[in-house]
């Protein structure tokens, strides 16, 4: 039997736009108490995604675990500086099947 009711003190918002899109997801990581688990296609550290980049850091810095994986076809390799930073703040990161690899 399928049950499609939210739980108590869940609900559903539909985020329409990337600008709304990463604001919420950095607000997201910004409330994160005890995990973050984020998986994309596509992370490129300019612009809006910047702040997820950022987030992410704060988080692990407070102590939230944090793991990050990226496509190796969607992003490629990590920018050198952001896996120095991210390794710094504990962040656990990987890129899937990295092109070349």
């Amino acid at each position: 039997m399928r049950h499609n009711a939210l739980r108590d003190g869940h609900r559903i918002r539909l985020i329409e736009g990337g600008q709304a899109y990463f604001e919420s997801l950095v607000m997201a990581l910004e409330q994160a108490h005890s995990q973050v688990l984020l998986e994309t296609y596509i992370f490129d550290f300019h612009g809006a995604a910047l702040i997820v980049a950022e987030a992410l850091e704060r988080a692990a810095l407070r102590g939230v675990r944090v793991w990050l994986v990226v496509d190796g076809v969607g992003t490629g390799q990590l920018p050198v500086e952001w896996q120095d930073r991210f390794d710094r703040a504990g962040l656990e990161w990987r890129v899937y099947s990295p092109l070349g690899a």
